[in-house]
Parts: structure tokens; sequence; C-alpha cells
């Protein structure tokens, strides 16, 4: 990490509670269910542009009653230990503070996460993921939310406007299953929330499949440029 330049990986203030905490999950399970976030390059490590070399995307599921998130900057691992988890245990909006078990400070996204959780007590994971590692249709990716009447969030990534704002759209429409991030470091930011970390996964992947046909829908003869 030496190497890289010196950008924000998070902004909220990290307060430690400690490094223990237990974890049911089987992490074998939990592996496979995410390669093929990596295989889609939803989740992965930029290769280029001012967050080269960093990782991007992350995920959380409930275990327990217990919000378990993963760490930053483990989302390019082949695959990720119970030390690339960490359990966020509360988030003061006010003071845009995080509480975390763990051993590694828990994803960047974290308040983004524990705001899901708030806003829908019946959710059991969540996946946010990017589209693409160097994205220039921002717009009509943003065209086709629109088109499909999709939320999207517009306040910055890692702020803590974005939380407030994810809150106040879960709760006008929370049947969402997929919601859209503008304004999001270094690519299209993704948020698929599901029941269990297999549905989210899946969603997302899914997704992802639908969009890269109405784009390239866009590119081929008789269709519309995408410039």
């Amino acid at each position: 990490m030496e190497s890289l330049p010196k950008l924000q990986v998070y902004s909220f203030s990290p307060r430690q509670l400690g490094e223990e905490w237990s974890l049911s999950v089987d992490l074998n399970a939990l592996n496979a269910i995410r390669q093929p976030l990596l295989a889609h390059g939803l989740i992965g490590k930029f290769t280029e542009g001012p967050w080269a070399g960093y990782d991007y995307g992350n995920f959380s599921l409930l275990d327990d009653g217990k919000i378990v998130v993963s760490c930053s900057q483990t989302s390019s691992l082949p695959a990720v230990s119970r030390d690339d988890l960490a359990v966020v245990a509360g988030y003061d909006a006010e003071s845009f503070t995080v509480e975390y078990f763990g051993r590694k400070v828990p994803s960047s996204e974290s308040s983004l996460h524990f705001s899901a959780y708030q806003a829908r007590p019946d959710l059991g994971a969540v996946v946010h993921g990017h589209i693409m590692d160097s994205d220039p249709a921002h717009e009509t990716i943003a065209a086709y939310f629109r088109a499909h009447d999709l939320p999207l969030t517009t306040s910055p990534g890692k702020s803590r406007e974005i939380g407030q704002e994810l809150q106040n759209l879960i709760k006008r429409r929370p049947q969402t299953g997929i919601i859209g991030m503008l304004n999001h470091d270094g690519g299209f930011g993704l948020l698929s929330l599901g029941s269990a970390f297999s549905d989210a996964a899946q969603q997302l992947v899914d997704f992802q499949g639908r969009l890269n046909a109405w784009l390239g829908g866009l590119a081929s003869p008789g269709g519309h440029r995408r410039h």
C-alpha cells in the first residue's frame, strides 16, 4: 500500500471495540458465492485511473444478528479469511463514526451497509459492486436506470450524506433490489439488497448481464451511439 497514491480510502472515523468476535458463517460457502462477483469484475482492483492499485466493491451479511462486513482493501483477494471480515456494531451519522469488532478496519462503505439494514430490517445481505473498472458511459447507464424506473443515489461516495439518501430511497421503495450510485469513486456503483448473501450476489450478476446486453444493443449497428 505504501507505493499507492494517497487517496481517501475511507472517510468515517473508525472506532475499534475489540479484535475478537464470533462467526458462524461457513467461509468456504461464503467464498464460493463471492467468486462470480470477482469473475464478472463487480469487485476487484482498479487497474487504471486515479484509483489504480486500490480495491473496489464490498459486501455484508447478517450472522446471528450481527452485521458482518468485508474489510477495507480485501475485494481483490481470491478468498477472504476471518481476519478479512469485521462486525460493524454501530454507526453515528452526526460524528461520522463507525464502531467495529475485528482486526482490520471494515469497508469504506460500512456506513452505507449499516444504513441499509436500518432502513430494511428484513435484509440479510448487501453487495456493493462497480459496473466496470473505468466507465466512460455513466450518463448512459444512468439513463438506463431512469428509463426502467430504478432508484439512483446522487451523493458523493464515502460521504455521510449518501447513507441518509440511501435510507430515504429504501423507505420510499422498500421492495427495491438494485440501486444505482452516481458520483461514486472510480466507477458507477451498484448496490444489491437481498434476503441472503447468495441472493444479493446473484441478483447483482444477473443485473450486470441485463445492463451489458442493453449497452451492447446501443453500440450495435442500427442502435444508438453511446457517446
